[in-house]
């Protein structure tokens, strides 16, 4: 660690001195690389992109704040306070966002699902966008991807938990509470992550399995990244709108052994940003029968994990789940069936069967385990393919679907 204790101690209580004003994390750029501050616990915590500890660009970043100097003086470091801190600490802005949901509400109920491009819905929609900081959060460019869907595709039941967990955000803004789901709820829609640290995430490794592209104001507009944690089952989404450069680089599947990140709470799965890692090819036949060992095997349990996720996050939560069905129906929807021959149907996501698309990339090959995103269908549970661990003779292998 670079400075001494008691100047850490100091700029340590200047930043807990401004947290109130929105002040959650300092990053200073130091010659290419960057130096992110934050409090954990009352102490002063550091990381740098270099991965070292105790590096140079630390101490050179510590240095510059502790003068105190005006930062106009410095041509080479850029200090700057996530703009999303700014926005959670408007009130105004925070009613405005209120008011454009019960617009929303009001037009869906007037409209209903026979007209889902009503003119008053097109409003309502562009008033909540405007209300949002800009550019659009991730959760709510998704959120409004998902709610034009459900309308177009006349999906009552999906409309309803949309609105209904946009109707919950907007009680949780209103009521302006400070109770760890509420916050949790606001950070989850506005894209900001936790000051104190407790929502970081350092010293495992994750496993890429599945990428995909989803609708967000356009069409294929934010990828989502699914990652394993290859000890807990735990998974996680890293995801960015099309033109974003701020992710992690690597193909997949990768290996990140993962230093630092910060978990982005309310979502399901949580989302979280990788800052500092390392990247490996997996490990073979390790790294794919780890996943099998994952994988559920009865429906029962995938409903029940789905309903949780549901209540959660009922607006945000799109359940990823890793399931090795006991067979597949040979009839034309394909649907995967567990010992006790409960079914989960395949689904494209916008209407039409995903079969065809599995077959493709199982032929010739004894599937194991199908990992993809969850959906709620009128006629039960159903799930996205987005990749899929199959036997080749005596090796797996993973095959991505999308």
């Amino acid at each position: 660690m670079s400075g001494e204790p008691s100047a850490r101690d100091a700029l340590a209580a200047r930043l807990l001195e401004h947290t109130t004003r929105g002040i959650d994390r300092l990053s200073v750029e130091v010659a290419g690389e960057h130096v992110t501050l934050w409090l954990r616990q009352g102490r002063l915590r550091e990381s740098c992109t270099c991965g070292s500890e105790g590096c140079e660009h630390v101490a050179a970043a510590l240095a510059f704040l502790l003068q105190d100097e005006p930062l106009a003086r410095s041509g080479e470091l850029s200090l700057r306070a996530p703009a999303r801190a700014a926005s959670l600490a408007d009130a105004a802005s925070l009613g405005a966002i209120a008011d454009a949901l019960d617009e929303l509400c009001l037009a869906t109920v007037r409209a209903g699902l026979a007209v889902p491009e009503s003119p008053s819905l097109r409003q309502a929609l562009e008033q909540l966008l405007a209300a949002v900081p800009s550019p659009t959060p991730r959760a709510v460019a998704r959120w409004v991807g998902r709610f034009r869907a459900a309308l177009v595709a006349g999906d009552l039941g999906e409309t309803a938990r949309l609105l209904d967990g946009a109707a919950q955000w907007r009680d949780m803004l209103r009521a302006q509470d400070d109770t760890t789901a509420a916050v949790e709820a606001r950070r989850a829609w506005l894209g900001t992550v936790d000051p104190s640290g407790a929502s970081a995430l350092a010293d495992v490794t994750l496993l890429e399995v599945a990428r995909e592209w989803v609708a967000g104001l356009d069409r294929a507009a934010l990828e989502r990244r699914y990652l394993l944690d290859v000890t807990s089952g735990d998974t996680y989404v890293e995801q960015r709108l099309r033109g974003e450069t701020a992710i992690s680089v690597g193909s997949c599947p990768r290996l990140a052994h993962v230093a630092f990140a910060e978990i982005e709470p309310g979502l399901q799965p949580p989302g979280v940003r990788l800052l500092q890692y390392t990247l490996s090819l997996p490990s073979g036949e390790a790294s794919w029968q780890r996943v099998v060992q994952l994988a559920q095997t009865e429906v029962a349990t995938v409903r029940e994990l789905f309903t949780a996720a549901l209540a959660r996050s009922p607006a945000l939560a799109e359940p990823f789940v890793v399931f090795a069905p006991h067979q597949r129906d040979a009839g034309p929807d394909g649907a995967l069936r567990d010992q006790r021959g409960e079914r989960i149907a395949l689904d494209d996501e916008h209407g039409g069967l995903a079969v065809d698309e599995l077959s493709t990339v199982t032929a010739g090959a004894e599937l194991m385990c199908v990992l993809g995103r969850l959906l709620g269908r009128p006629t039960g549970l159903a799930l996205r393919p987005l990749s899929v661990i199959v036997r080749r003779g005596a090796w797996l292998e993973l095959r991505r679907v999308t």
